[in-house]
This record gives structure tokens, sequence and C-alpha cells, in this order.
């Protein structure tokens, strides 16, 4: 009997490793991305500067889409989402030590987002790349709607977990976004 492709995609062991690692991690960015500007807000009281920090995220990404698409056909996919993902980890887990310590600053805060965006572009990019390798051609329709689905949900999961831990501790949302950054570790 031919399993349907849909059965067979929750088979895909690295698909699914991929895929639930992604959801942990894309919950974090969300997460960070809304306590960032907020975290903006209490150590400048500026609306404006808030702004200009997620600006600066946002042309990062739109700038870095073009030459990460050439680079992720040229590297090794794997090798560069986790790159990736370590540089993350580092800058949140470093933006989180700051806040914790009272030293986090506007221009520390602006760097975090740029490279935050810029490694963010590079594992989205490359992600997208690596699917073709790992779920047969078949497949690839449902692969990407789960991804889409996952991408989707994690948007309106994230902010109010952001806001919730926010509240909490200003260092809270960033700790966590931190830590999502190691639950694709054994799965890329």
């Amino acid at each position: 009997m031919i399993e349907s492709p849909r059965t067979s995609l929750w088979r895909n062991r690295e698909f699914n490793l991929l895929w639930g690692g992604q959801v942990l991690s894309e919950l974090g960015d969300a997460v960070a991305r809304f306590a960032l500007p907020l975290l903006v807000l209490v150590l400048t009281g500026s609306a404006v500067q808030a702004g200009v920090v997620g600006t600066a995220g946002q042309v990062t990404a739109l700038v870095c889409r073009l030459p990460v698409g050439v680079l992720a056909d040229r590297v090794d996919r794997r090798r560069a989402m986790l790159a990736a993902d370590a540089v993350r980890l580092f800058t949140c887990g470093g933006l989180a030590a700051l806040i914790i310590a009272g030293q986090a600053r506007l221009w520390v805060i602006v760097a975090v987002a740029v490279v935050d965006a810029a490694a963010g572009t590079v594992f989205g990019t490359t992600e997208q790349a690596a699917l073709r390798s790992i779920v047969p051609a078949g497949q690839l329709p449902a692969a990407v709607a789960r991804n889409e689905a996952r991408g989707y949900g994690v948007s309106l999961a994230g902010p109010p977990l952001g806001g919730v831990l926010f509240g909490i501790g200003h260092a809270l949302p960033f700790v966590g976004n931190a830590v999502s950054y190691l639950s694709c570790g054994p799965c890329c």
C-alpha cells in the first residue's frame, strides 16, 4: 500500500526534528521581538528610539536577503544554520546578561537587533533551501504549509508570552529566546 504524502511527512524524522526545534526557536524570536521595543521604552522613554531599533532590524533583514540566498546555495546548510543560531544564542544571551547587570544601552540593543536580523535571515533562507534535501518533492507543498502554519502559530502566541515574561523580568524574554536556540542544535 502506498502512503499518502501527508502521512509520510509525519514519518519524516529529519523534517519533524527540524520543524519541532523551529517551533521553539521561532517562539523565542516572537517573544524577544515583542519585548525589544518594550525594553527600549523602559530604558529611554522614547517611542521614536523603539521604532529605530525595529526599523534597523527590518532593514537588515531586507538587505541581507539576496546575498544570503546566494550563500545558502554555496555552503553546508547544516553548518550555516547551526552557526546562525549560535550567533543569535550569544547575542540574546549577552543582551540578557547586560539587562540583568543594568548595563544595557541603546547602541547595544540596536547592534543586537541588527545581528539577530542578519543571523535570522541566514537561518530562515538556509532552512528553506535545505527543505528540498530532507523532504521528497511530492511532500514539499505539505512541508511548506506546515512551516507556514508554524510561523503563524508562534506569531499569535509570542507577543502575549513576551508581555508576560517582560512583566516578570525585563531580561526573561531574552533569556528564553537564547535558550530556544538550543532546541535546534540536535536537529539541524
